[in-house]
């Protein structure tokens, strides 16, 4: 935090930090007690209104659950993270301390709980606490079951029906086919119109061909930061990147089925995202997904054969 205000990233550059504290009011706890399915997607308010619109008390909260989301991940892969050398265990703890997470976390946006209930939902997925984080997820981003085909790489076999079965109900009983990741009209004006977003999105072309082609570009410029290509900017993203390819290659995770899933939504959310910055916070849970899995399965796998 103290770093952004440094660089002038104040509370305003995310306008729907203003929505938030703008739109909830003190009723809004005692609503949702009353009737919760009517808050589904839109809990983040109720939390605003619980701790009565104070910017301190929200950041704080933000920080503990970022914190708490680095100590889960951390303590699921801590039995890979020091056996394998030096430039694995950095690697890690550039992923676990996600620069790009601790901005979020800093603002008064609800991706840090988004994160959360991802994470605690994929730690705890084989037993009966995933039902509360996936709850939550639901909760506080309604298109959340478009995460949960990525569940299915941490799933046991019995389980691996119940969430492919969730997530294609969802597609049928909400039609789908459209696939709106664009979340509150607060979130894409917030993100569609930096200066330095000058990343491709080929709206231009015909459909769906654009559609097509963002969707196949777009999750190799999340995982690979090509976007720095494009804006010096986006190097705030390459440390991060690197480390996250390094454990792709070193893994050979990319060899690995599974792999898929995380490609696969990541080109979903490419495919409806408004903008590459709005496609950086709806694919952030998948990237944090996309490590756990890559420390706590296939690392684990994948290095156990040589000892």
């Amino acid at each position: 935090m103290t770093i952004e205000l440094i660089f002038g990233i104040t509370l305003g550059y995310h306008p729907d930090s203003y929505t938030y504290l703008e739109k909830s009011s003190e009723s809004m706890p005692l609503n949702f007690i009353e009737n919760p399915k009517n808050f589904i997607g839109t809990f983040y308010y109720v939390i605003v209104s619980f701790f009565d619109n104070n910017t301190v008390l929200l950041l704080s909260f933000n920080i503990i659950i970022f914190a708490l989301t680095n100590l889960c991940i951390y303590l699921k892969i801590k039995n890979s993270l020091f056996n394998n050398g030096y430039v694995y265990f950095f690697s890690c703890l550039i992923l676990i301390f996600d620069p790009y997470r601790a901005h979020l976390s800093v603002h008064i946006l609800k991706d840090t709980l988004i994160i959360f209930s991802f994470i605690l939902l994929l730690c705890n997925i084989n037993n009966f606490y995933s039902l509360f984080f996936l709850i939550l997820g639901f909760l506080m981003r309604f298109q959340f079951y478009g995460y949960l085909p990525i569940a299915l790489a941490f799933s046991s076999k019995k389980l691996t029906f119940i969430y492919f079965a969730i997530f294609l109900s969802a597609l049928f009983f909400f039609n789908i086919l459209e696939f709106s990741f664009q979340f509150e009209d607060q979130d894409k004006v917030s993100l569609d119109f930096r200066e330095f977003d000058t990343i491709p999105n080929f709206v231009d072309y015909a459909f769906p061909y654009g559609d097509i082609l963002r969707s196949l570009l777009w999750p190799f410029f999340r995982i690979l930061d090509l976007a720095v290509i494009f804006h010096p900017l986006y190097f705030l993203f390459f440390i991060q990147s690197l480390a996250l390819v390094y454990l792709i290659y070193i893994t050979k995770s990319y060899l690995n089925y599974k792999f898929l899933l995380f490609f696969g939504v990541l080109a979903l959310i490419a495919y409806a995202a408004p903008g590459y910055n709005s496609y950086l916070r709806y694919s952030q849970p998948v990237i944090t997904g996309l490590f756990l899995w890559i420390g706590f399965s296939n690392a684990k796998n994948r290095f156990e054969k040589f000892k």
